[in-house]
């Protein structure tokens, strides 16, 4: 056999071989193929696919993947379906948490606690296996707090007072002139976990009279978001885009002095 096609046949046979391991460890392990092409869908709730030689692997909104070859049609599922919501700190032997109230979701009328720190603990369960705090889901909206209720789920809810501002917040953000400010409250939710998100309370000030230095303070919006970049867009509709001021700190912060810090907090 000629030298050249005896390398030619070497190398096929290489690629055959990594071919096959990597359909392999994506069909076990219900992994992306290694050699593949990803495709982005922009609706449905396909996120992506990743194509490869012999298999596909999908990802789906709902977070759910699955790896299949080629011939196979496979469609993600098209919505939540809860199982269960569950406490699973009751399976949890001598399980002990610190005993304070925990905010775990806010509407636009009430806060909703739990007796102690557990959020990470309190789950929702879907049809299709994946699970998530209740948290997330709530935020997510796909569940309610009637859910709660259905599966006994134990919380503590107080009313808003609809001008509250309350005084444990992370940062300010300003704007407006004269005799009239905007200003967005900007809290930290610790839920123990990396994502955290913030609540934000949205404020407008009028001048009880022309020229006075006293202030009338209205709260014109409350809600939460997950990331930094959001919490930016929240202040700049509310107008409040000037200038940033922090607690027990009496320098003000231009907005891009303040991203930097914001971002690494």
């Amino acid at each position: 056999m000629k030298k050249g096609l005896k390398i030619f046949l070497i190398i096929v046979a290489v690629l055959v071989v990594l071919i096959l391991v990597d359909t392999f460890q994506a069909k076990i392990f219900n992994n992306s193929p290694l050699l593949k092409i990803r495709e982005y869908y922009n609706g449905g709730e396909t996120s992506y696919i990743d194509k490869g030689l012999l298999v596909n692997h999908y990802y789906c909104n709902n977070k759910e993947e699955k790896t299949l070859f080629k011939n196979s049609k496979y469609t993600c599922p098209a919505e939540f379906t809860v199982k269960e919501i569950v406490d699973t700190t009751k399976d949890i032997k001598d399980f002990t948490c610190a005993e304070a109230l925990e905010e775990f979701y806010r509407d636009d009328n009430y806060v909703y606690y739990y007796n102690c720190i557990k959020s990470k603990y309190v789950l929702v369960r879907y049809t299709h296996g994946y699970e998530e705090t209740v948290t997330e889901a709530l935020k997510g909206g796909r569940i309610t707090i009637k859910d709660l209720d259905d599966y006994n789920i134990d919380y503590h809810k107080e009313a808003i007072d609809k001008n509250e501002i309350p005084d444990n917040y992370m940062a300010v953000f300003h704007g407006g002139a004269g005799e009239i400010v905007y200003e967005t409250y900007v809290y930290k939710i610790d839920n123990n976990q990396a994502n955290y998100g913030f609540n934000y309370i949205n404020v407008t000030k009028t001048t009880k009279s022309y020229g006075s230095d006293e202030w009338n303070a209205k709260v014109t919006g409350r809600g939460s978001v997950n990331w930094t970049d959001d919490v930016l867009t929240v202040a700049e509709k509310n107008n409040a885009y000037s200038y940033v001021t922090l607690p027990n700190d009496d320098k003000t912060y231009t907005i891009e002095e303040f991203i930097p810090m914001f971002v690494m907090d």
